[in-house]
């Protein structure tokens, strides 16, 4: 997240990784240190003439990484362009080599993921002081909202992959929507929004906490 207190903000870069530090952080000597004092900002509009203000840390091929002060977050610039996201997501996300067996592998590990999501499920009912009702945003096959349920809580899902939809509603038997998380809408008198590594895969991570 972008911190509009810290006038002067350092970043470390170190094998293709970026990496905020304070001032006091000994790394300063290295020679990897980009200082926004003495980097330029830029301005970038995107398609939808939303407007994108702040210092390039990186730069790959045509894209920029970008501390924006607009957004308060580091993201790429320019974005991809909407509708080749939502055919990434929606068709291509579980097809990539590196994902092509998740669903089998995830069931392999399920002794595993059960207990984080056990610890989860706990943090949540001692703050419900209950257990009710959740919705995991980005859930992709279900697995965790198939524990939930078989640990006494309603579960509702919500996922763009048509893969992970279609697996979770017929072989986990749990109700997932297909599409974007703007679907937050529709759902009334939710006690827990939930969701695991789907933050760095929004466009608009802001307006998606808002929403929640």
């Amino acid at each position: 997240m972008y911190v509009k207190n810290i006038k002067n903000k350092k970043y470390l870069k170190t094998y293709q990784v970026l990496f905020p530090i304070e001032n006091f952080t000994k790394l300063e000597k290295s020679s990897n240190i980009i200082d926004s004092k003495n980097t330029k900002r830029e301005k970038y509009i995107d398609e939808r003439k939303k407007v994108h203000l702040g210092i390039v840390v990186a730069k790959q091929g045509k894209f920029k990484i970008i501390d924006c002060i607009k957004c308060e977050y580091i993201h790429a610039i320019p974005f991809i362009k909407k509708v080749n996201l939502k055919k990434f997501y929606h068709k291509k996300f579980y097809n990539q080599k590196r994902k092509k067996n998740y669903f089998k592998n995830q069931e392999k590990d399920k002794i595993w993921w059960n207990r984080i999501f056990k610890e989860r499920l706990l943090k949540f009912s001692k703050i419900l002081k209950r257990k009710g009702k959740i919705l995991d945003v980005g859930c992709g096959p279900g697995f965790f909202l198939k524990f939930a349920k078989q640990n006494g809580w309603k579960v509702y899902g919500i996922d763009p992959s048509i893969d992970a939809v279609n697996f979770g509603r017929k072989k986990l038997g749990i109700k997932i929507e297909h599409g974007e998380f703007s679907l937050l809408k529709k759902f009334k008198n939710i006690d827990v929004i939930y969701n695991h590594g789907v933050m760095e895969h929004l466009e608009d991570p802001i307006n998606f906490i808002n929403l929640a």
